[in-house]
């Protein structure tokens, strides 16, 4: 097994579709001892858990099927930017990548600065 979320156990078997294995989660016991007190956290905000023992290995393609499992998954929640700017760059030894910024960063509206007795209220910090 490679990792869980709420409702579905996922296996390196999903590498090609994201199906996952309702039935084998229910089997899977998550204990505090084991994975701390993160773990409720992260299974009821729509998370998953998964291990990195199969990267362990000198098998290339087990550790291939694991990172496409594991990446579906966490696309699977993403929620994509309604706006972004991509470019593409290069490095130094001229291998390319894309680079992609929110066409806005969120900013806080109201921020409350307390010093002493003075309480001041910026749009702006």
């Amino acid at each position: 097994m490679c990792g869980v979320d709420s409702e579905t156990a996922y296996t390196r078997n999903d590498f090609k579709a994201l199906k996952g294995d309702a039935g084998l989660r229910k089997q899977v016991k998550l204990t505090k001892n084991m994975l701390g007190y993160c773990t409720p956290i992260v299974l009821e905000s729509n998370g998953s858990l998964f291990t990195s023992k199969k990267m362990e290995t000198d098998n290339l393609n087990l550790v291939k099927k694991f990172l496409q499992v594991f990446a579906k998954r966490i696309a699977k929640t993403a929620p994509a930017p309604k706006c972004q700017t991509c470019e593409c760059n290069s490095d130094d030894n001229g291998i390319s990548h894309m680079d992609c910024y929110p066409c806005s960063y969120p900013t806080a509206a109201n921020i409350e600065y307390v010093n002493c007795d003075i309480v001041m209220n910026r749009t702006n910090p």
